[in-house]
């Protein structure tokens, strides 16, 4: 992936009025690289490195977000009006719960060992996790599943 196929850089007017004119930045989160993120404004190569880092453990950002649960980001970064955060929904990596691989579970920061393993056990019991038994886990909350969802490639029910 080059420079511009991340980064596409706009000039927009100063608001104020003075001659200088404001970068604007269209940044797609799940196919930028460190190198390219360590352009903007406010982000360093620790910063940027740490956002590829997540990324790669979550399996995709679903929204800009996200990056509040980075520890050590600036609320400045994602909140700026000089950059404009797109994510590609179709670059999620997901998770099978046809065919769990644990090491992924373990780390996934949505998931964890705890649940990792009650994930695990739930599937010995009842077979390949459809949406529908996903949903009747006791192990995941709510905010869980609504969190999970996008990263879950469910099972599909066998009456189907």
């Amino acid at each position: 992936m080059s420079f511009w196929d991340s980064l596409y850089v706009s000039v927009r007017k100063n608001p104020l009025g003075r001659g200088k004119t404001l970068e604007h930045y269209t940044i797609e989160l799940n196919s930028i690289d460190s190198a390219t993120l360590e352009h903007l404004p406010g982000i360093g190569s620790y910063t940027a490195k740490s956002i590829i880092r997540y990324r790669k453990r979550l399996g995709g950002f679903v929204s800009r977000m996200q990056l509040r649960e980075i520890p050590y980001i600036d609320s400045q970064l994602y909140c700026s009006n000089r950059i404009d955060w797109k994510v590609d929904l179709n670059a999620i990596e997901k998770l099978s719960l046809d065919n769990l691989d644990v090491k992924k579970l373990y780390a996934h920061p949505y998931i964890g060992k705890h649940k990792a393993k009650n994930l695990l056990e739930f599937r010995k019991v009842h077979g390949p996790v459809t949406k529908e038994l996903f949903e009747r886990m006791l192990s995941f909350d709510e905010i869980d599943r609504m969190r999970l969802s996008p990263y879950l490639d469910f099972a599909h029910s066998p009456n189907k």
